[in-house]
């Protein structure tokens, strides 16, 4: 499927204008099923998939999207470095250009005020933010959970399926 063809199924125009610019010229089978499935209708997917099929990808087409069209949108990780590596390459990227903001928050900083855009956080800080009710709910938010096989780690497991299982009774 060409990139051109993602404002048929729901995309925000500036989602295929980003892909463009990064030049995207087809998706993958993985990102065409995704996308062909609803990504960018407020569908809720697990995306299993091999390594360099484009679940990366799809996740940032479901933040991004999210965030062209108004929505909040948590983009989740499982460790600070990634979370640091999401944040710069998004704020770099959009809210240099001022089309959302862009904020974090890690165990160790949070900045931006996540006013509207994309918030990237750690598994844990956001399940903090959730229990300490600085986030009430999760209604009409777009969440991104990335690299969810962590739940089965001894040590970190249960928070991530306390989060994950809160979150899915919200139904964001």
């Amino acid at each position: 499927m060409k990139i051109s063809e993602i404002n048929e199924f729901g995309a925000d125009n500036s989602v295929l204008e980003i892909l463009q610019e990064n030049g995207f010229e087809f998706f993958t089978k993985v990102q065409e099923k995704a996308i062909k499935a609803g990504l960018c209708s407020g569908k809720s997917f697990v995306i299993a998939a091999p390594t360099s099929s484009g679940k990366t990808t799809i996740a940032e087409i479901a933040a991004i999207d999210g965030a062209m069209k108004g929505k909040k949108t948590v983009y989740l990780v499982t460790h600070k470095a990634l979370a640091e590596e999401k944040y710069n390459s998004f704020k770099k990227t959009y809210e240099a250009e001022n089309w959302f903001s862009v904020s974090i928050a890690t165990g160790d900083r949070s900045e931006g005020d996540w006013i509207d855009g994309i918030m990237v956080a750690t598994y844990e800080k956001y399940l903090a933010m959730i229990s300490s009710s600085k986030i009430y709910s999760l209604a009409d938010r777009i969440v991104v959970a990335d690299e969810i096989q962590i739940i089965s780690d001894e040590t970190r497991g249960s928070d991530i399926e306390i989060l994950l299982s809160i979150m899915r009774k919200q139904n964001p």
